[in-house]
């Protein structure tokens, strides 16, 4: 409470001294003003309209230090208060900003931050408070936030352009792509030549993956602005979406502006290519590398990042090393070339690359990890122990330090490592990521209501949106959900492509949307603001992963999996993890921290297709037709010393076999060539496999003769694959404590005998079935005649038993009991079933 005068006398007398002071004011004697207000708080220290105005009057006269001393009896312990009584008064915004900046940068910041909230909220039209304050919520990561504030300003200075624009970025971070839209149009309306507010339009429909809009706004921005950076955009953007062709003048004034740049001659270089101008191509190419070394380091790296989609990959190699030459002793910038070198498959440079970072910096863990995972994908094992050791020493060290894991778990599976050590490193990554959200969970705050409705809403976080097997794992299950009882919302953590597979994917979905991976404080308000009731996060220790998203726990139940990899989440921020007994049995179950509910035969989803048996043939695929042919499809990361010993005994004693692998890594080609000749078997005996749709691919499979799995880390949809196109696969269990998801798989597929129990048995098993074709016959004619039967491919089935697994753990968490684990009942065998 304010303490004053109890006498109507004395308190008629002191607003009569207050109006003298204002008279005074007006008339422009500012010091006997002053006056008057200190002689008044004589009288009553705690007069408010005294206090706010000798504060205003103070800072006018930049008075600030004195201001302040007022300001600390204005705030005394019943802040909220007061300012809602200051904005009440005629105090001037300026005085209010003052006020407020005051307090930011003294003893009370949270005071400055409340005189801008109340400012803001009874004057929109204060623009500098709304700025203020959407500046600071902005620094919290609270977007949406900032956007509302931003909104009832911009809406309150209808015709500010620039507040319309700032409202559109703000928009951008809250991912509000609609309404950005909106903002930045009607910015764009009010202010149609700036060149500013365009760029962020281009932005924003890149956002919505709006192709047809975009091209529209580059080619505006090409007419208003004589920046090359702009026209460098706008070709980028014609040559990925192959309307290059249809715009030629943006080429030509592109190098008419700056006809040296190697950025215009990239890009040209690409047009000419795709105009057939194949000599024109490489005369700007050439001039390109002429004029690499005249660049910025920045811009030389700028250069490599704008170049992957649109330089072959011989070019792409030639920048890069070059670059590389160039920004030799750079260790942070050569990091940034081996990404790109990494992502244009480029993997032979980006080995060399990581090698020399580990030169500079001995200390550079990342690097290291980095480099092992090249190496592997390489199939270059003979510095893979040695790496292997350093790196497990390196993580142990980092584990005892306290410091960030950088590698990602799922990459120590092909190192030979037991579960428990997996185990260790994924309980470590994931209470650092908790840990490393603990402020932002806590500002969050974010709570949940208990209640029933008529549908249990599902939010499935994936690594991709695109077609890949990881989407098709997750397709087979998302599309067969029960409509009437549940609604599914998606959110992937990589951009949505133009492909039509992945259109048809999303269709499945209620709502789709895509995501950052650093801006899991923003994913997470989107998804608590959809109010899902159930988060599933199929994606866990991958590179491309939502983990940070769950650790700010969005959803009252958050569950790890399905996808088809069960690998260990090990996080106390997920509830449950999907699973079955046959991959999570009782040894490795007391390593999670998440409590596991069972299926009844098999974890990972299987999507059942129609692959057309009678209709493929070998020359369609450019294979050969006069020999036996084993195959593998797993990427060569998976590939390992010993397994690739056996296919070459296998090889060894199946004379006039092949092997077809895919050609996933080309660099690694070479070295694949080079083991197997060491190991007395012909280069020639080994083909490579292109890329086709997955009906496709299937056909391919269907007309392999036997599929030889990977061995410490297994196949899942090319295990999947090969029972949907009946052909057998052989695999091995390890020879150390390690889950085998392909134990299960097998089971589920009805060939539960062509697991076996090591790796010598693995090449017995195949050797016997290349010289017993009858044996081999029968067992993929069984293959195709149970194929409508067996539980793997059953798909609604299991689609029913994971929808009865999402409405158990509903149920507990409705009737407030904490996860546990527990077994699902096979639909097959419900009492109403």
């Amino acid at each position: 409470m304010i303490v004053g005068a109890s006498q109507t006398e004395f308190n008629e007398n002191v607003a009569t001294a207050f109006r003298q002071g204002r008279d005074l004011e007006r008339q422009g004697d500012i010091p006997k003003a002053l006056q008057q207000y200190e002689q008044i708080l004589e009288a009553d220290p705690f007069h408010i309209a005294t206090l706010i105005q000798l504060c205003d009057l103070l800072l006018e006269q930049d008075r600030e230090d004195d201001a302040l001393e007022f300001c600390r009896t204005l705030f005394g312990s019943e802040t909220h208060e007061l300012i809602a009584d200051i904005t009440a008064f005629p105090i001037s915004e300026v005085a209010l900003l003052r006020l407020a900046a005051i307090y930011l940068g003294a003893e009370r910041p949270e005071i400055g931050r409340i005189i801008l909230e109340h400012t803001a909220r009874k004057h929109p039209e204060f623009i500098d408070a709304a700025v203020g304050l959407a500046s600071i919520l902005h620094e919290e990561r609270n977007y949406g936030a900032a956007a509302s504030v931003m909104r009832k300003t911009a809406e309150a200075n209808p015709d500010k352009a620039e507040l319309w624009f700032d409202l559109a970025q703000f928009e951008l971070r809250a991912n509000s792509i609609t309404a950005a839209v909106q903002s930045i149009t009607h910015a764009c309306t009010l202010e149609p030549d700036n060149e500013k507010f365009w760029t962020v339009q281009a932005v924003v429909h890149g956002f919505r993956n709006d192709w047809p809009a975009a091209r529209e706004v580059h080619l505006k921005l090409c007419t208003l602005s004589s920046d090359p950076d702009i026209f460098h955009d706008a070709a980028s953007a014609l040559i990925e979406h192959e309307e290059a062709t249809n715009h030629e003048d943006i080429f030509e004034r592109m190098l008419s502006l700056d006809p040296e740049n190697p950025k215009s001659n990239f890009l040209a270089s690409a047009f000419a290519r795709e105009m057939d101008q194949h000599d024109r191509a490489e005369q700007y190419l050439e001039k390109s590398f002429q004029n690499l070394k005249a660049l910025s380091p920045d811009d030389l790296i700028h250069v490599v990042q704008l170049r992957r989609s649109v330089l072959s990959r011989e070019m792409m190699n030639r920048l890069c090393s070059e670059a590389a030459e160039i920004l030799d002793d750079d260790a942070e910038r050569l990091k940034q070339i081996a990404f790109a070198a990494h992502e244009a498959m480029l993997h032979e440079l980006a080995n060399q690359l990581y090698s020399r970072i580990l030169e500079l910096d001995p200390g550079d863990y990342t690097s290291r990890s980095l480099l092992l995972e090249t190496q592997l994908s390489l199939c270059k094992w003979g510095e893979k122990n040695a790496i292997c050791e350093d790196m497990l020493r390196e993580i142990d060290a980092v584990m005892e330090a306290g410091q960030p894991l950088k590698i990602d778990v799922w990459n120590l599976f092909p190192l030979g490592l037991d579960y428990a050590q997996i185990a260790r490193a994924a309980r470590y990554k994931s209470a650092e990521i908790y840990q490393r959200y603990a402020e932002e969970r806590a500002r969050a705050n974010f709570t949940f209501n208990k209640t029933r409705r008529k549908k249990i809403r599902l939010g499935i976080m994936l690594p991709y949106s695109h077609a890949n097997s990881h989407t098709a794992a997750v397709r087979s299950f998302v599309s067969r959900h029960d409509k009437s009882r549940f609604e599914l919302y998606g959110y992937s953590v990589s951009p949505q492509t133009s492909d039509g597979n992945n259109h048809d994917f999303i269709d499945h979905f209620d709502k789709f949307a895509s995501f950052s991976m650093d801006e899991a404080v923003l994913t997470a308000q989107m998804i608590y603001r959809d109010d899902v009731d159930i988060l599933i996060d199929t994606t866990g220790h991958f590179a491309r992963h939502c983990m940070d998203v769950a650790a700010l726990r969005p959803a009252p139940i958050i569950l790890h999996g399905p996808s088809g990899f069960q690998i260990i989440g090990g996080a106390e921020f997920y509830d449950y993890s999907h699973n079955d007994t046959a991959y999570l049995n009782e040894e490795f179950a007391s390593l999670y921290v998440e409590k596991p509910f069972y299926m009844p035969h098999v974890a990972m989803p299987a999507e059942m297709l129609e692959v057309g048996l009678p209709t493929a043939r070998r020359q369609d695929f450019l294979l050969p037709d006069d020999c036996f042919l084993f195959a593998d499809f797993n990427h060569s990361c998976k590939y390992d010393p010993e397994c690739f010993a056996a296919w070459m005994e296998i090889l060894k004693r199946t004379p006039g076999s092949k092997l077809l692998l895919m050609e996933w890594i080309p660099d690694a080609k070479a070295n694949i060539f080079k083991m197997a000749q060491e190991q007395g078997v012909d280069p020639d005996r080994i083909i490579f496999g292109s890329f086709y749709s997955r009906t496709d691919h299937l056909r391919r499979v269907q007309l392999c003769d036997l599929l030889l799995d990977t061995y410490y880390h297994p196949g899942g949809v090319t295990t999947v694959d090969s029972i949907i196109a009946g052909t057998p696969t052989v695999s091995a269990k390890v020879s150390f404590p390690l889950p085998q998801p392909n134990l299960a798989l097998l089971k589920a597929g009805g060939t539960p005998e062509l697991f076996v129990h090591d790796l010598e048995a693995y090449v017995e098993t195949a050797v016997a079935l290349f010289h017993d074709p009858a044996r081999l016959q029968a067992l993929r004619q069984r293959m195709h005649d149970q194929r409508d039967d067996v539980v793997l491919l059953q798909t609604d089935r299991w689609v029913r038993n994971l929808e009865r697994g999402y409405e158990i753990i509903w149920e507990k968490y409705l009737a407030g009991d904490e996860p546990a684990r527990f077994q699902i009942l096979d639909v097959e065998d419900w009492p109403d079933a």
